[in-house]
């Protein structure tokens, strides 16, 4: 049961990914900037969980927070900031 889960969720995931670059659709997004986007969410983590000011702050570099840092932005960082603070 679990196989055709993580199955189901593959497709979505392919399925979005392609709406996303399609070249006639009004949402074109380049895989390039999506990578761009996920490798600024990753230096900026880093060097957060870097500095030995911010270590209280310190948040894990995990997928789901890349993605949340990448598509948000600051706000991203804030939400995951006040998630971790509160567990």
């Amino acid at each position: 049961m679990e196989k055709w889960i993580w199955l189901s969720i593959l497709i979505a995931s392919v399925v979005s990914l392609g709406l996303l670059v399609r070249k006639n659709g009004k949402y074109r997004v380049s895989l390039k900037k999506i990578a761009i986007h996920w490798v600024l969410a990753a230096v900026v983590l880093f060097l957060l969980n870097a500095n030995e000011f911010t270590s209280a702050f310190a948040v894990p570099i995990t997928p789901l927070s890349l993605s949340t840092i990448a598509i948000l932005g600051v706000p991203g960082l804030a939400l995951i900031q006040g998630v971790y603070f509160l567990i």
